[in-house]
């Protein structure tokens, strides 16, 4: 088993009109679990996944929370097997790479309004570098090109020290992929920009 825990175990009655009552309580129960768990563990994406058959029922439980949530076509059950199947969908891949893109974008421009404000900010391979020996870089965004490129070069060298210098200090890094219009912004940097804990 990968990529998961299984948090808690809820079973409600199969469906019909001699059940709707037990159908009812059973939903806001489910949706009542899933906001708790969301608050509790911050989450950013959820993601439902359901039989065609409660689907309806879901979304109409759901109310205004709806607008956080993102439904996978089909899961049969909360079985483990049933679980894995959910996480090896095209769909699921789909949603995740489209929110890690949104997130990627966002990282990107925020540091580039910091640029253009020379706001706790650096950019370039060796500059960050020598700033995150000190330990004042908080966050770093790494071109997964320049990346790639350093490898086939066999010239790693001096990423891997800026990654473990990052990391020795609590801060956050960030591969950054390509393929989209911020991506390629970051490239033409240098592939590296660091946000700063202070101005230096």
């Amino acid at each position: 088993k990968q990529g998961y825990n299984v948090l808690l175990n809820l079973k409600g009655e199969r469906k019909g009109k001699q059940f709707e009552g037990e159908i009812k309580e059973f939903f806001k129960e489910v949706i009542d679990k899933v906001k708790q768990y969301a608050e509790r563990y911050k989450c950013k994406k959820l993601i439902i996944g359901c039989s065609p058959f409660w689907k309806n029922d879901i979304d109409r439980h759901l109310g205004d929370f709806k607008s956080k949530t993102l439904f996978v076509l089909y899961a049969n059950s909360g079985s483990e097997g049933d679980i894995e199947s959910l996480l090896h969908q095209k769909a699921l891949s789909s949603i995740i790479e489209e929110d890690r893109t949104r997130e990627e974008i966002s990282l990107v421009e925020d540091a580039l309004v910091r640029i253009s404000k020379m706001d706790k900010v650096s950019y370039g391979l060796k500059e960050v570098k020598q700033l995150s020996s000190i330990g004042a870089v908080e966050t770093v965004l790494i071109s997964e090109k320049l990346l790639k490129d350093a490898q086939i070069r066999g010239d790693f060298g001096e990423i891997d020290t800026l990654m473990k210098n990052v990391e020795n200090t609590s801060g956050k890094i960030y591969i950054i992929k390509y393929n989209h219009e911020s991506g390629k912004k970051l490239f033409a940097l240098g592939g590296v920009i660091g946000v700063l804990r202070y101005n230096a």
